[in-house]
């Protein structure tokens, strides 16, 4: 078989008018009449070894590309292993009390203080890196707060467990007795994905918002926890596909992040004086939705009305509610929905009283500024959370994101 010829252009137009038989083109394929092998489609019109050059440069570039990502992954990769060994190395050093009980645990936190020792100088000192790690100091106040969010163990003393309020009412004789509704604030209450985009697949019915399950995928993913954590800013609902819910239970809103407590401690000074699951219910919310969209949405009113009437009759006294922050708020539109839609005198009827914890009833001036500009400073930040948020992003993308929550103006 003839090999393919390589006239194009002119040539091919001189070709044409010899009288030579019609070259067999290349794999069977019938050839043209003037005897030249058929042009693929698509192909060029420059010569081919010109393509040949164009296209041994491009994969000699190609091969530069991956060569430089190789060596920048290994980079990459040599330093998360450095930073793991020092992160390891600040949560063994905990002073916990199973670790002095255990003499091969002992030896690891030795070895693990060792590396560390080793590898600070190593962080400090590469600064052509451009992590901003020279100062270590300050990065260590950092793994140390992370540390403390992580270490869920209660630190309680003897002293503490008797000057607890609720055992020393215990002592003068107070019992349970009303049940006790509590309405959390502002972003004190879980919120868990139900339904959302490939990203956060992995993280079904895990805090997007509360326990270190939402530092970890605002670290790791900024840009997916931000879809998720907004709402839609012209109907002030769920985003299609993405859907948030908030947790249920006392878990919702007794600690937001490892020892970050809430409501942790009221729940065990009324533990202490004989109230269960029966007398007290955490009404936990979504607290990124305007007041009157929590009942069209969650129909969070008609169900928290039943629940209170449940408790009322199953103990036969009224309930008292403990509200907190925006909870109070929530807990005031709750009183004029019920007297619409449940009745005059549902509220004398049902409601024995009412505590407030540091409830804005005149508003919150603060919020005008996380509206305007996406300042979040002694609003959203907490410790670590606020270093993270500075981080990972912008005053415009935070701006955006409480601007799309409803809660924000009703504050």
């Amino acid at each position: 078989m003839a090999p393919r010829s390589r006239k194009t252009g002119s040539a091919a137009a001189k070709a044409k008018g010899s009288a030579k038989e019609p070259v067999p083109s290349p794999r069977g394929r019938k050839s043209s009449p003037d005897g030249s092998a058929p042009r693929s489609r698509g192909s060029s019109k420059k010569d081919a070894p010109v393509m040949d050059a164009k296209a041994g440069g491009a994969i000699n570039e190609l091969k530069d590309e991956v060569q430089f990502l190789i060596g920048k992954r290994r980079f990459a990769l040599l330093f998360g292993v450095i930073f793991g060994i020092v992160f390891g190395a600040w949560l063994s050093g905990a002073q916990a009390p199973f670790v002095n009980e255990n003499e091969m645990l002992m030896d690891y936190v030795a070895k693990t203080r060792d590396v560390l020792s080793m590898t600070r100088s190593l962080l400090a000192s590469d600064s052509s890196a451009g992590f901003g790690l020279g100062n270590f100091e300050q990065q260590a106040g950092v793994l140390q707060q992370l540390k403390d969010m992580v270490d869920f163990r209660p630190k309680k003393n003897v002293a503490e467990q008797e000057e607890r309020v609720g055992l020393i009412e215990k002592k003068k004789g107070l019992k349970a007795k009303h049940p006790v509704v509590m309405i959390p604030g502002i972003v004190t209450s879980g919120l868990e994905l139900w339904s959302g985009e490939e990203c956060a697949k992995s993280y079904f019915r895990q805090r997007m918002w509360g326990t270190m399950t939402m530092v970890q995928i605002m670290m790791l993913n900024t840009r997916c926890w931000l879809r998720h954590m907004a709402l839609d800013h012209a109907t002030g609902m769920d985003k299609p596909n993405i859907k948030l819910r908030p947790a249920q239970g006392f878990e919702s809103a007794d600690y937001l992040v490892g020892g970050y407590w809430v409501w942790g401690k009221l729940i065990e000074n009324l533990a202490d004086i004989g109230y269960d699951p029966s007398l007290m219910h955490m009404a936990s919310y979504d607290w990124r939705l305007p007041f009157q969209l929590l009942e069209k949405r969650d129909q969070y009113f008609t169900r928290l009305s039943f629940t209170i009437e449940a408790m009322v009759h199953g103990s036969g006294h009224k309930a008292v509610v403990i509200v907190h922050s925006m909870g109070g708020n929530v807990f005031l539109y709750f009183t004029r929905w019920a007297t619409v839609h449940r009745g005059e005198d549902w509220v004398n009827k049902y409601i024995h009283g009412f505590v407030s914890l540091a409830t804005p009833f005149l508003g919150v001036p603060k919020g005008v500024a996380a509206l305007l500009s996406g300042e979040a400073k002694d609003t959203a930040e907490m410790g670590v959370l606020g270093s993270i948020l500075d981080r990972h992003m912008s005053r415009w993308e935070r701006r955006r994101l409480f601007r799309s929550w409803g809660s924000t103006p009703v504050m």
